[in-house]
């Protein structure tokens, strides 16, 4: 069997230790980016809502003030009636 010479011993040593470093550097991107990616989303999901429950409670405000308004106009008609 033919002798290794230091060349190829250390090759066999290193490219795995790279491969691994490549891998858990890779794991450890995916995860900083996929949370980055996550927090921006609900972010912008929470800011959504904000905007939707203030959008319905302004229509709901106007609600109300076309039946004030309403029964105010009918009992206006029924007092003048008689």
């Amino acid at each position: 069997m033919k002798q290794m010479n230091f060349r190829d011993k250390l090759l066999i040593s290193i490219i795995p230790i790279m491969v691994i470093s490549t891998i858990v550097l890779a794991v450890a991107a995916y995860q900083i980016a996929k949370d980055a990616v996550l927090d921006t989303e609900v972010k912008g999901m929470e800011q959504i809502v904000k905007k939707t429950v203030s959008e319905l409670e302004a229509w709901i405000a106007d609600r109300e003030k076309e039946a004030t308004l309403f029964l105010k106009t009918k009992f206006l008609k029924i007092t003048m009636k008689g």
